[in-house]
Formats: structure tokens, C-alpha cells, sequence
């Protein structure tokens, strides 16, 4: 399992040691970090895949401006989901996972009869996910006062702050029926809109294929919700808002259900098939437009906007990839129909920043075309990103990403079981192309950006897989910090880096004396520590 074999239990410490000076904006905030972290063996270890592991947060809080303790606290806590407390009673895993869908007797029986009679109603699975349980391992959405800790075939659970405490699945304040737990997921990239305080996010059905928009009021209470009917049984990890809009994100990644009926696996990547943007209003009103493209996957969008001069106008940036084969649960159809449009061609599963301009009225793509370096170069490979999180569905300059290690970067092709690992920061300017980098290796505050301090340091010790923007006190955009959990593969042990968003420069660092496992996405709660 390497970086992403699991910690024994569950931790608190307190007094961290913090290097480097604390921003103002930070005091009192927590860093949230969800992942895999399987707390039994699993049922198969031949079988196992990442996205299969319980889910755990992982939390750093920094100190508030008049705590009597100057140090940093680290918490790591399991999300106690229904499938967790099945297995821990027992003593053994009941469940198996992606690669492995098929019914195991008499385990689907039990399972059967969990779903349909043990859960009060309830369940925190689709109907159509019987083998596999709700690890709740991917995302995790600060949102009304709550943390949601998500998976992408399963609903929310809902955890206490800073307590880490799981509270049950989330009802968002009651406004769920069972009807929504039985055919509903949620999505680990729910999009919060500084304006309104919405919460905007989606559930798919790859058996159905729909796809619905949820948006949840400030209060956190459901207030609306639209299904739309998709051609294929897509994966739809992410989309985008804008002030007035949704951008559905549809592409040739789908589920095979006769594959999974013969173990095969599960998912096809078509290069013959186009991707599609499906927009539709946010106010429920009027009709889905959908506007086909160039054959490709958006697994990650970067932020979109309504054009300020042409209100027909949509601008959508995303990490392109050439093709995506789901880190080793697709195969490839139709590979001879590959093409490169952009430039030079992208591995599997690696991408590039990507700038789309779409016309709704017209239904066309006005604008395709990958983000280019200020000489015209070619850009890094790179994914992960984020913007201001105050200007998410708003008009933005600058965004920020993780860029893959050198290895990939020259052109090797990412392993079937590989999560790439990232060993940079990455701010991009989306007017000229500029690219500002700060190395994993920099470990003294105040480090000139992109200049490496680690001396003989190899590249590869440091590595992180996401990052989160953490507002400063000036409105004006990219005025805050990017916070990283950083992992040290030689000495076991990591770090929450806090790095300067405009600068790119370590303000500081949370020195973390324990091993902390890889993992997925993260999130941010200003001012919540007391």
C-alpha cells in the first residue's frame, strides 16, 4: 500500500510545533483532510483499491489569537458510517469494493437485508450498490456550521467542528426523504457560493443515468433540486457554478454493467465519443443546453463564470486530460480515433489547465484552448487546483494547482494502480499564462519562490494530493494563503504547509511527528477553534 497503507488508530496531539509565523487570517482555523484509512483487512487484499478504504479526517487547528498555547493540535478521527460499525462489531470486513462488484454469498444476502430492513429507510448507499460499503473517504465540505464527508456512490455524512464527531448521515436539516437516500450520492467537489452562502452540488445514477443539482440555502436546508437525463452511464466527479448557472461536466468515462457482471473492469474510456458541458439555470428555469466537444475528460474543474460582456457567454477553466482510464478501472475503446489538438500529447490520467469559452444560446464552444506559458511553451502537467474560494462562480485571475512530479512531466505514463504523487505548487495567471512555482523541498519560511533550499534533497520526499485557498484579511483576489498537507516518505512523518498565494513563498509550517497516510480531498473552517 506504501504511502497509503493505513495508520492503527485514532490520534489527538496538541502543542505542535509551528515553523515560521502564523498569518492573521489563519488564527483560530481548521485544515480538513478526508482519505482512506481501512481499519480491518480488507476482504480481498489482491482486490483492494484506495477508494475502498473507511474514511478518516484528518484536522489541523491553529491556534487562536488569545489561546495560551502558541501550538498547532492534529486530530485524526474515522467517519463512523454505518458499514464501519457493522464491521467493527464482528471483527472482520463485510464488504468488498470496486474492483470487485460481484455478489459473494451469503455476504449479499445480509447486505440485501441491511439495505432493505436494517436501515430504518435509510440507507446510506443507492439501491444499486449492494457489495461495496459507504466509505465516506473522498471529500470533505465545510458548509452552515457542518462538515460533510462524502463518497462518490454514497450520501453525506455529517460531522460535529472541531470535535470530529460523527453525527449520522446528513439530512440537511430534515429537508431529505428517504426517497433521496435511496437513489442519490454526493458529490466530494460541492461548490459554496461566497455571494449567496449556497451550497451547490450533485448526485448521479450510472444506472439510470441522471444527473441531479442540489442546492442547499445558507441554513443548510435543501431549497432546490433538478434532475437531467444523461446518454450514458457517465462519472461525473465534478462540475462548476457561476453566479447565474451549473455546468454539468459529461464525459466518455462510463460504466460497463457486463463488464462488472464478468469481473472485468468496470469502466470504458471511448476516444470516439465527444464530451459534453450541459448548462442550466440555477433558478430551476428553462431548458438544459448541452454543447458537445472534443473527446476528452474534465475530471477536475478549476472555477467557471458567466463572460461579464456577453451574458450568453459561459467561461469554464478545467484540468484536460487527453483521456482518462480511472487509475486502473477502465480500459480504452477506440484508442486508433485518438487525437491531440492541443499540442503535446498527454499520458493517461495526467492533465493540463484548460480554458473553455461556451456560447448557450448558440450551443457551441467558442474557444478551446490549453493555458500556455508566456512564451508560448508548453505548460506543466498539473491537477488538484483551486481559486479564491471568494471568487468561486465569479470572474477570476488566478488559480492554483499541484503539479506532478518531473518523472511524469518528461512523459512517463502514470501506473494502472497510481495515484500520481505532486511535488509542487503551482499559481497561475489565467491572462498571461504565468506560471509561479514553489518547490515541496522549500522547508524554511520566507524562501524565495521557485528556488529549491533543499539542497540534495531528491525530489519525490515531499509530496502532497491536494490544496485548499485560505482567505486573507484584504478582499482583494489571491490575498490569502494555500494550505497543503505535505508527506516525508524518508522520515515518516508530515507537515501542514502554508504557503503565501500571491508569493508563493512557506509562511509556515505545522509539524506533524507522526505518519499521516495519503489521501484525497481537503477543505477549510475559518475561525472555528475557540
Amino acid at each position: 500500500m506504501g504511502g497509503w497503507a493505513p495508520v492503527q488508530c485514532e490520534l489527538s496531539l496538541k502543542g505542535l510545533r509551528i515553523r515560521g509565523r502564523i498569518p492573521e487570517h489563519l488564527h483560530g482555523s481548521i485544515y480538513l483532510r478526508n482519505g482512506p484509512n481501512p481499519a480491518l483487512e480488507p476482504y480481498s487484499l489482491s482486490m483492494y483499491h484506495a477508494f475502498d478504504g473507511h474514511g478518516m479526517i484528518h484536522s489541523i487547528s491553529f491556534p487562536s489569537k488569545d489561546s495560551s498555547s502558541s501550538g498547532a493540535g492534529y486530530d485524526r478521527r474515522y467517519v463512523r458510517t454505518r458499514g464501519l460499525s457493522r464491521e467493527l462489531e464482528v471483527g472482520q470486513s463485510l464488504f468488498t469494493g470496486m474492483r470487485d462488484m460481484l455478489p459473494k454469498f451469503p455476504l449479499f444476502f445480509e447486505h440485501l437485508w441491511d439495505k432493505f430492513a436494517g436501515c430504518q429507510g435509510t440507507p446510506d448507499t443507492p439501491y444499486w450498490v449492494i457489495m461495496s460499503r459507504n466509505p465516506s473517504n473522498n471529500g470533505c465540505t465545510v458548509h452552515a456550521g457542518k462538515l460533510l464527508s462524502t463518497w462518490e456512490a454514497g450520501s453525506a455524512y455529517e460531522l460535529s467542528l472541531p470535535s470530529l464527531e460523527t453525527r449520522g448521515l446528513c439530512t440537511f436539516n430534515g429537508s431529505l426523504d428517504g426517497g433521496d437516500f435511496w437513489q442519490d450520492n454526493a458529490s466530494a467537489h460541492g461548490k459554496v457560493d461566497p455571494v449567496t452562502g449556497e451550497l451547490v452540488t450533485i448526485s448521479y445514477n450510472m444506472l439510470e443515468c441522471w444527473v441531479k443539482v442540489v442546492i442547499v440555502g445558507k441554513d443548510g436546508a435543501v431549497v432546490r433540486r433538478r434532475k437531467v437525463s444523461l446518454k450514458q452511464p457517465t462519472l461525473c466527479h465534478d462540475f462548476a457554478i457561476t453566479a447565474t448557472r451549473v455546468v454539468l461536466n459529461d464525459g466518455p468515462l462510463c460504466l460497463r454493467i457486463p463488464k462488472v457482471m464478468f469481473g472485468a473492469k468496470p469502466f470504458d474510456f471511448d476516444y470516439s465519443t465527444p464530451c459534453r458541458f450541459g448548462i442550466l439555470n440555477r433558478d430551476g428555469s428553462g431548458d438544459v443546453v448541452w454543447i458537445e466537444t472534443e473527446p476528452c475528460m474534465n475530471f477536475h474543474v478549476v472555477n467557471a463564470y458567466d463572460d461579464p460582456e456577453d451574458p450568453d457567454r459561459v467561461v469554464v477553466y478545467t484540468f484536460r486530460q487527453d483521456a482518462s482510464l480511472g487509475l486502473g478501472f477502465a480500459d480504452a475503446q477506440h484508442a486508433e480515433e485518438r487525437s491531440c489538438p492541443h499540442g503535446r500529447p498527454l499520458q493517461s490520467d495526467t492533465a493540463a489547465l484548460h480554458r473553455w469559452a461556451l456560447d448557450v444560446r448558440r450551443g457551441v464552444v467558442l474557444e478551446s484552448r490549453r493555458l500556455r506559458l508566456e512564451d508560448g511553451g508548453e505548460p506543466p502537467l498539473c491537477d488538484f487546483g483551486c481559486v479564491d474560494s471568494r471568487r468561486v462562480g465569479l470572474p477570476s485571475t488566478l488559480a492554483w494547482s499541484c503539479a506532478y512530479e518531473a518523472s511524469i512531466q518528461e512523459g512517463r505514463s502514470v501506473g494502472e494502480d497510481e495515484v500520481p504523487p505532486f511535488t509542487r505548487l503551482l499559481r497561475h495567471d489565467l491572462r498571461s499564462g504565468a506560471v509561479t512555482s514553489y518547490d515541496l523541498r522549500d522547508r524554511e519560511p520566507g524562501g524565495s519562490a521557485g528556488a529549491s533550499s533543499g539542497g540534495s534533497v531528491r525530489e519525490g520526499r515531499f509530496i502532497c494530493n491536494d490544496i485548499c485557498f485560505a482567505p486573507g484579511v484584504s478582499d482583494a483576489e489571491g490575498c490569502g494563503s494555500l494550505l497543503a498537507l505535505v508527506h516525508d516518505v524518508e522520515e515518516g512523518v508530515a507537515e501542514l504547509r502554508v504557503v503565501n498565494a500571491e508569493s508563493m513563498e512557506l509562511e509556515c509550517a505545522v509539524e506533524i511527528p507522526t505518519r499521516v497516510p495519503y489521501g484525497f480531498h481537503c477543505g477549510f473552517a475559518p475561525g472555528v477553534v475557540a
